[in-house]
């Protein structure tokens, strides 16, 4: 997962990450699309460390964070994509040769920035063209106004699970139109179960179990961006621009292997991270970064991993926090992963 822009956001909860985080700590953190990384900022850390090695993911959380350091709110989340266009207009940025001539080549320059990742695509492609064709687009504009849970699932049960969805679903889903245009190959080779059933179970959590006014990340995929007077990511709630806009310069980039960084490095940390870069690893791969996390936490150092459908936890000298992660798990707003850990030093 070396080239291309695979993430235009970040689909884990980044408040599940920032619960972790206390000012003037230390944190690493995969650096994917950087809602992460920005969102901590939000907490006062001493350090962000984001790691990649996708060169592009990487200039992408630059850019983001170009459009905090100089740009005001609203502007910001403008050139960003952070909510429906009420312009075409962009206001320029000042930023150095290199990331602009990876902007221009990415169009990213008069294009949003959200929108930008193969994900997003292919689930844009999924809403915008075969969504349609299973359920009418005003019973979707009446479950984006559902007003409770009772409200979601009645309109799904009736309008929206019929099984002309559940078919395009299931094809638009399935390893093979997923490998090819939704996820990098390497997501999907531990992968044993069929991902397309897996995400059509899965994806009732957002249909069914949380308010539409709260899941922020349903809501954009639904529609292709937030709404500022709904539930927002930390990162793009007004209160924290300040925060996230001095706090930048806390930002450290490293184009590396989560593992070959931390076999390098001797700084410890106070939070960590790993997302679910672990779906690619083996076992014993993943053993080994769990292991080098361990010896880089500081005493009281919480880490942080989820799992889509490959299954990677931290065994040795590691504490599943279980009440913590009983609750994020519950409360959740991502529902493409299938597991979630909080985990302490034993």
């Amino acid at each position: 997962m070396k080239s291309g822009i695979l993430y235009g956001m970040c689909w884990e909860d980044p408040e599940l990450f920032c619960a972790l985080v206390e000012p003037d700590q230390r944190v690493l953190t995969v650096c994917s699309a950087g809602d992460i990384a920005l969102s901590v900022l939000t907490k006062n850390p001493e350090s962000v460390v984001a790691v990649d090695t996708n060169n592009d993911q990487l200039n992408l959380c630059r850019l983001k964070a170009a459009c905090f350091e100089q740009l005001e709110y609203d502007a910001c989340h403008q050139r960003i994509g952070t909510f429906e266009r009420e312009k075409s207009f962009m206001e320029p940025l000042s930023i150095d040769n290199d990331l602009e001539k990876w902007a221009i080549k990415n169009a990213l320059h008069q294009n949003t920035i959200l929108q930008s990742g193969q994900f997003e695509r292919y689930l844009n492609t999924f809403v915008k063209y075969l969504l349609p064709l299973a359920v009418n687009r005003s019973v979707i504009r009446r479950f984006l106004a559902a007003k409770d849970i009772q409200k979601q699932r009645l309109i799904y049960d009736k309008h929206i699970n019929n099984s002309r969805y559940r078919f395009l679903f299931k094809r638009f889903f399935g390893r093979i139109t997923m490998k090819r245009y939704g996820r990098h190959p390497d997501l999907l080779k531990h992968v044993k179960e069929n991902p397309a059933v897996v995400l059509y179970k899965r994806m009732k959590h957002a249909w069914l179990e949380i308010p539409i006014t709260d899941n922020y990340f349903f809501r954009f995929i639904l529609n292709g961006a937030f709404k500022s007077d709904l539930a927002l990511p930390p990162w793009a709630q007004k209160p924290h621009f300040d925060a996230i806009k001095s706090g930048t310069s806390k930002l450290e980039y490293v184009h590396d292997s989560m593992t070959a960084y931390l076999s390098k490095t001797e700084k410890k940390f106070d939070a960590i991270n790993l997302s679910n870069i672990t779906d690619v690893m083996t076992h014993s791969e993943a053993d080994t970064l769990f292991d080098l996390c361990r010896t880089h936490l500081h005493p009281g150092g919480r880490l942080l991993i989820w799992n889509t459908m490959v299954d990677r936890k931290p065994m040795a000298g590691w504490a599943l926090d279980e009440a913590e992660t009983k609750a994020h798990w519950k409360n959740r707003m991502a529902s493409f992963y299938g597991y979630l850990g909080i985990y302490n030093l034993a």
